[in-house]
């Protein structure tokens, strides 16, 4: 107990800075701030939460089906309200908690209590897991982490009743982040490296049913919602051989983060196909041999090493490209397999190091140093102009870091400060599309709209598939008084992309401004069944019933506006037009 209270002890302080006031826009108001299901704490809600698999409600909640971090959220805005010391406090404890769960297991796993600290200690210092504690739309990864290391534990102890709470865990922690698919994979590693379980006894292999068939469950809903939102990204190679090339590379750059993580960013440029002789290529396939080999080789006379390194590999695999996702490199990828390659490195010390001064202080400068870098990197999540100019500063060639700054300084209102950055950013990226769309959107704020309308032209000439930009081309157009070409370009919008909510209610606005009601309504009902809690689609289907002299649903859209937004001036003025006196 002494050891988890000096580790909490630990915890607070290192990770003290975390807690503030304030949130960075990358995906943080849509998923968490805005969400029309979340942020009114309304408890109601959550049997929704598990049992609402309607297309509106996934993609309100994200591409995932993740029930229990969508439940926390909700708790947080009915406790916290709008306060985010206390959303960012509640991300901290599950953290604390993570690493008070793998204090225990490496206690069993080391039978060192020095070691087992040490290396829960490292775990809860280091820096590649700022991202996953200081940023509210990664809910998901602490508390998922809580309850993976909360399965093993329970497994670990042994017995039917600690065995029922690893499995009831596994489900926890599945449906709060859908990387814990990997569990049951570490948990027959520790049977046969740990525990020394035989698999040629029945009992063995009737002891995976439980988890088995939660994963299958577990991975039925993952790919239902998943395709429903169109989760998964195209694959980066042509090959077998190009995608194995990429994430060999991609292994050899987390090996490097977790032993040396300086230039930590919230994205990184992704490897290519690389040929046999490329350097990166190579460390990285040098690196990855012989950890395997190492694993191989240590699997009788060091368990526990070998044990460490499968976990970090085993555990990388949902993020690999085996299924194409997203975002191929992030730090959030590292938390839990960091955790193998800590337990790997740690169990090969000297048992009597720890008792040496010159080891605790060799440990101490270690804990010192990855404290520091975490406290230094925290800052960087306090704001959203901070974590973009770091990213920019760290990889320029990132385009994404450009057009999120320049999206900063134009929600502030600084339009003069985001030209300046639309220049700098061409200079870098002289030919890049997203760039010259975010030149249209400060044109638009201007009030400029040909000039606008010329930027968005540019964009799509250089990538036609930037919908944003076929978005506001379409509201510039209809801001010039050429609705019919405005048509033209949103028909085609959502022609191409129809899950995109905010094209078929531009679509709409456009055919309300034309005179055209029956059509705008049929293209709001669309956005209505995409995102019925959106305010502008709601006015829209209003102003639609009321060219169609429909009062009777105008005056039902608009009262819905009033509901989601009880300050909305201009659904109060339509329903005075209408001659209502209730308001």
């Amino acid at each position: 107990m002494r050891a988890h209270l000096l580790l909490l002890l630990l915890g607070v302080i290192v990770w003290a800075r975390s807690i503030h006031g304030s949130f960075v826009n990358y995906d943080t108001p849509w998923l968490v701030i805005e969400n029309p299901l979340l942020s009114g704490g309304d408890p109601s809600i959550a049997p929704a939460i598990f049992t609402d698999l309607s297309l509106s409600t996934r993609l309100l909640l994200g591409a995932e089906y993740l029930p229990i971090r969508d439940l926390s959220v909700l708790a947080d805005f009915a406790v916290f309200g709008t306060s985010w010391w206390g959303h960012h406090t509640h991300n901290l404890l599950w953290y604390l908690l993570s690493c008070g769960l793998l204090l225990s297991v490496f206690q069993t796993l080391l039978k060192d209590d020095r070691k087992a600290w040490l290396a829960a200690a490292v775990y809860m210092v280091h820096p590649l897991h700022v991202e996953s504690v200081s940023w509210l739309a990664s809910r998901k990864d602490v508390i998922s982490l809580a309850f993976f290391f909360a399965s093993i534990l329970g497994w670990l102890r042994g017995g039917w009743r600690w065995g029922v709470a690893s499995v009831f865990c596994l489900g926890l922690a599945y449906w709060s982040k859908n990387t814990a698919i990997t569990l049951p994979a570490v948990l027959v590693v520790l049977s046969l490296l740990h525990a020394r379980q035989s698999p040629l006894r029945l009992r063995w292999w009737l002891q995976w049913i439980p988890y088995g068939l939660l994963a299958l469950l577990g991975l039925a809903l993952t790919f239902h919602v998943g395709g429903m939102v169109s989760m998964l990204s195209p694959v980066r190679a042509d090959s077998a051989w190009g995608v194995l090339t990429i994430e060999v590379q991609v292994i050899g750059r987390y090996l490097r983060m977790i032993v040396a993580p300086y230039g930590l960013s919230v994205r990184y440029p992704e490897p290519e196909v690389a040929s046999l002789i490329a350097p990166m290529f190579l460390f990285g396939l040098a690196a990855l041999g012989g950890l395997l080999a190492s694993a191989a080789a240590l699997c009788r006379a060091r368990p526990v090493v070998s044990l460490g390194i499968l976990w970090f590999f085993i555990t990388l695999l949902p993020v690999s490209q085996i299924v194409p996702i997203q975002n191929l490199i992030a730090d959030r990828y590292l938390l839990i397999p960091s955790a193998g390659l800590i337990l790997a490195a740690v169990s090969c010390l000297p048992a009597s190091l720890l008792r040496k001064p010159a080891g605790v202080a060799a440990a101490a400068g270690i804990l010192l140093t990855l404290s520091a870098a975490t406290w230094q990197r925290s800052a960087v999540w306090h704001s959203s102009q901070a974590l973009w100019a770091d990213l920019v500063e760290k990889n320029p060639a990132d385009p994404y870091g450009w057009t999120s700054l320049i999206g900063v300084a134009v929600e502030d209102g600084r339009l003069d400060d985001a030209d300046l950055l639309v220049g700098q950013g061409l200079t870098v990226l002289p030919d890049e599309a997203s760039l010259l769309q975010s030149r249209g959107i400060v044109a638009m704020k201007r009030g400029k709209l040909a000039d606008a309308e010329e930027a968005f032209v540019e964009a799509l000439i250089l990538d036609p598939d930037l919908r944003k930009s076929r978005y506001n081309l379409m509201l510039s157009l209809d801001g010039q008084g050429r609705s019919e070409a405005a048509v033209e370009v949103g028909r085609a919008l959502v022609s191409e992309h129809p899950l995109y909510e905010a094209a078929w209610n531009g679509l709409g606005a456009v055919y309300i401004d034309l005179g055209q009601p029956e059509a705008a309504q049929a293209a709001l009902e669309e956005a209505y069944a995409l995102n019925p809690y959106s305010v502008s689609t709601n006015t829209n289907l209003g102003n639609a019933a009321f060219l169609l002299g429909d009062s009777v649903s105008a005056e039902g859209w608009w009262r819905a506006v009033l509901r989601l937004e009880p300050g909305n001036d201009y659904a109060r003025r339509g329903l005075k037009a209408l001659g209502a006196t209730d308001l």
